[in-house]
């Protein structure tokens, strides 16, 4: 049989073991919650992560779609811009044909500003100077005079 002394030192180990068991239990307890709350979040963040691909997915589209509309505009600009080039350059050789006319003597000052006013270029001057104008273009004898 067990002596007083042995059963109280078997005892004691006993409450010893059953408070280590207890808080081996709780320290279980905690390491499941932990690991549980740890599982939740790695779900959250998966999630976020397939939205962020999907978002990035989306934005990798519209950049598409907004290079292939700029792709367009360029060419549009491009052919707008040639258009608008040429048509400058047809007004100028209207205009220059039409001043070559008038230092010729070709054209009075009244014509030349009507064939200027054709091509939508407006001379905004006093009358008396548009006569004085054909007046001097009536006395020039030489292209030069006429041109001054």
């Amino acid at each position: 049989m067990l002596t007083e002394e042995e059963a109280s030192k078997l005892a004691a180990i006993n409450a010893q073991l059953q408070q280590d068991k207890e808080e081996l239990e709780k320290a279980r307890n905690a390491a499941q919650a932990e690991a549980a709350e740890l599982t939740q979040r790695a779900e959250r963040l998966l999630e976020r992560q397939q939205l962020l691909e999907q978002c990035a997915e989306s934005l990798k589209l519209e950049n598409s779609i907004l290079i292939q509309q700029f792709d367009r505009l360029k060419v549009k600009y491009e052919q707008e811009s040639a258009a608008f080039q040429e048509q400058i350059q047809v007004l100028k050789e209207r205009v220059s044909a039409s001043l070559q006319a008038f230092t010729a003597g070709e054209m009075t000052a009244e014509a030349l500003t009507e064939a200027l006013a054709e091509t939508g270029v407006e001379l905004h001057f006093p009358q008396e100077q548009l006569q004085q104008l054909s007046q001097r273009l009536a006395t020039a004898t030489t292209v030069e005079e006429r041109a001054e």
